[in-house]
């Protein structure tokens, strides 16, 4: 694990050439028990403040080229601080998208005030169904709001449609928007894909900020003009 990250022939980590040029990188764990948790935790968080602080000299003062950070099982592997990257990532261009069974996962592992944060902050969520958390289900339905059911009012989404929810639905709840159920295709299935035939990603080069122009002495022209 040591010779992995130092020894001769490592190179450090260039964020404003790897974002330029559209390039994806892998960070693979076997999970929390693993003996390099710390280590995966340490280059995920290396990654996202490098992303940042080169995205600061771009004309933009901030990512042009959307970086995505994709946590597939964040709970499993390394608890990077999700609460402080949902909070001020966007505006530094960074999309986070992070996966957990159940919101139980989160107070499991970052505590119920952290996971509660955590849960509020994500402004987009995506539920599947099959989900058999009812205080989950309980949440997502008070979410989603009532609708008039002749002299009464009823849920949106009743909680039993959220478990029901079909292999290949989605309930979406996106910021302030109506809840949307949506039909969800793994890219496998996809023709474009089958067929090879997915677009090139769309890559906008990191421009640098232009230097501090030097500022010139002119105490000597300000001196002579005085007398």
């Amino acid at each position: 694990m040591r010779d992995s990250v130092s020894g001769p022939g490592v190179e450090p980590f260039d964020a404003a050439s790897w974002m330029s040029s559209g390039g994806t990188l892998y960070v693979i764990s076997s999970g929390e028990v693993a003996t390099s948790t710390a280590l995966f935790r340490a280059v995920v968080e290396k990654l996202h403040r490098d992303c940042v602080y080169a995205g600061t000299f771009t004309h933009y003062h901030r990512i042009p080229n959307p970086v995505l950070f994709a946590l597939d099982e964040v709970t499993q592997t390394a608890q990077v601080p999700l609460d402080q990257w949902l909070a001020t990532s966007a505006g530094s261009g960074i999309q986070v998208c992070y996966v957990v069974h159940t919101p139980a996962q989160l107070r499991a592992r970052y505590g119920t005030a952290l996971a509660d944060a955590i849960w509020a902050l994500t402004g987009t969520k995506i539920v599947l169904g099959g989900n058999s958390d009812e205080q989950m289900g309980s949440e997502i339905s008070r979410l989603c709001g009532q609708v008039p059911a002749g002299e009464n009012m009823r849920p949106a989404v009743p909680e039993a449609y959220i478990r029901q929810l079909p292999e290949s639905r989605a309930l979406v709840i996106a910021m302030n928007r109506s809840p949307l159920a949506v039909k969800v295709r793994p890219v496998w299935r996809r023709i474009n894909f089958r067929l090879g035939l997915n677009p090139a990603p769309f890559v906008i080069s990191v421009r640098p900020v232009l230097p501090d122009l030097a500022i010139p002495d002119l105490s000597e022209v300000l001196e002579e003009h005085a007398a």
